[in-house]
């Protein structure tokens, strides 16, 4: 397929480099009507009824995004690898995985993916779009089952080797800091998104040492996407999530395999919880992306002796805002410190009021417990943040 067929959505440009692309999946259960056709939560308003089954809530999902002009098709499950008609599509499917609250509803659990967009202002206006139309429409539960899962790309194109190693040393330096940027029951995930430095195949062969780990990375045997992702598949087996870490390598084989118009070609960041706030979403992509602009960006001399500065450093030696700043995103490096303190505050709360429970000899919340997305929880606090220029050189 050549570049000028590419099915990646170009809304408007950034003031920037050639835009690298990227696309977004989202889980969550949806709640319809139950059974005794009674609503039990009446005052939430929002719709739960005319979605009986699995494949009329799904058709439900996709009139309501096309009545906004968001493209969506539902996915019939038919075909082993099935694709929308229209490229510019959302994709509507089931999920299995997620699991459903204990409330007096039926559930329907799905998974929403965009179409591959480049990353534009256009393309972030379209994902805010959806998720607050999804926040308006329906009762919704972003529950700890669920993630939110971001792929990054380059077109058509796929990567770079060196692009690659560069990205997988700097996440191996500094994964400490980003997990930060999610909640407990997300980093502690050890069957669906298991961290870098203590479940990858690398840390489960006697690399456990995060400085003997970085140097084999920025050796000559990490010169190849094919061993890279060996060694980022996850150690252990039995997870529930395969071989797949918090960041997956395994879609960016396929840029060897040109005639598939299927394939990703995409490194995907699954650690994210799921959740409808814009705001979180739209900074999750960005820092995703630019990571993967860094690793494309920044040469050897620069990089190298920067990681072996850091890599035995903590969040509290080297703050997650001091990476932000030094990536080019300084507002999100005001703005994630304040998420993440407002975030623990209110985990702390939760904890407190959990064993007050327990003491009392009632139920606490669990792994599935509802947490409504009212449609004042898709805003936030923050602007858009400002977009960065391309530096041809980094000061690190």
């Amino acid at each position: 397929m050549d570049e000028e067929d590419s099915p990646l959505i170009d809304y408007a440009p950034y003031p920037r480099r050639s835009a690298l692309s990227f696309g977004l999946e989202i889980e969550f259960a949806l709640a319809t009507a139950p059974i005794s056709g009674i609503d039990p939560e009446p005052h939430l308003g929002r719709q739960i009824f005319g979605m009986p089954d699995w494949e009329s809530a799904c058709e439900n999902v996709r009139k309501t995004l096309e009545g906004v002009g968001i493209p969506a098709e539902v996915d019939d499950r038919v075909a082993d690898r099935w694709a929308p008609q229209n490229q510019k599509s959302w994709s509507v499917k089931e999920d299995a995985t997620i699991m459903a609250p204990d409330k007096a509803y039926e559930w329907v659990k799905i998974e929403l993916c965009s179409p591959p967009f480049y990353f534009t202002l256009g393309s972030l206006e379209q994902v805010r779009l959806t998720l607050e139309t999804l926040a308006k429409t329906y009762r919704i539960s972003c529950n700890r089952s669920c993630g939110l899962h971001v792929h990054v790309g380059n077109g058509l194109k796929g990567f770079r080797d060196q692009t690659i190693r560069n990205l997988m040393a700097t996440i191996w330096t500094f994964e400490p800091q980003i997990t930060t940027v999610h909640p407990q029951h997300r980093r502690e995930n050890q069957e669906m998104a298991p961290n870098f430095r203590e479940n990858s195949y690398l840390s489960d062969n006697g690399f456990h040492d995060p400085r003997k780990g970085l140097d084999l990375l920025l050796s000559d045997k990490a010169n190849s996407v094919p061993e890279l992702k060996r060694w980022s598949h996850a150690g252990h087996i039995g997870l529930r999530g395969g071989s797949k870490l918090a960041y997956y390598l395994g879609d960016v084989a396929c840029v060897w395999d040109a005639d598939d118009d299927l394939a990703k070609r995409t490194i995907e960041f699954r650690e994210h919880e799921s959740t409808l706030n814009k705001h979180a979403v739209i900074s999750w992509i960005e820092l995703c992306v630019r990571l993967v602009e860094f690793a494309d960006d920044v040469t050897e001399d620069l990089l190298f002796p920067f990681l072996r500065q850091h890599i035995e450093e903590t969040p509290e030696q080297y703050q997650l805002g001091q990476l932000l700043c030094k990536l080019g995103l300084p507002e999100l490096a005001k703005w994630y410190p304040l998420q993440i303190a407002r975030r623990e505050a209110q985990e702390k709360l939760t904890l407190e009021w959990n064993l007050q429970r327990v003491k009392e000899g009632k139920r606490f919340h669990g792994e599935a417990e509802l947490w409504y997305i009212r449609p004042s929880m898709t805003d936030g606090s923050v602007k858009m943040s400002a977009r960065y220029s391309k530096a041809k050189k980094y000061v690190l």
